[in-house]
């Protein structure tokens, strides 16, 4: 089934993804003590700009944020953590 075309929308907001994304949450320090070092976290963002994120440790909570800089904005720890996507935009 075709379904490349799905996810591959113009949309009238640069910041916008042209499709969804998956992403990896890299954090180099931790500065709470709780989520740790390396990958934290794993997510995809939505071609509404949408971020969903899932932590790799317990609890294995899952977060919705509006964007992905609301995202970093709350969890990027003053820049000790990282945005790596695994998709092309």
């Amino acid at each position: 089934m075709e379904i490349s075309g799905i996810y591959h929308k113009e949309t009238e907001n640069n910041d916008r993804p042209m499709s969804m994304r998956r992403f990896l949450l890299v954090r180099e320090r931790d500065l709470t003590g709780v989520s740790g070092t390396g990958i934290v976290a794993e997510g995809a963002e939505f071609t509404s700009g949408l971020a969903v994120l899932r932590w790799l440790r317990e609890p294995y909570a899952v977060g919705v944020f509006q964007s992905v800089a609301d995202l970093i904005a709350i969890h990027g720890h003053e820049g000790a953590t990282q945005i790596h996507f695994l998709d092309q935009a």
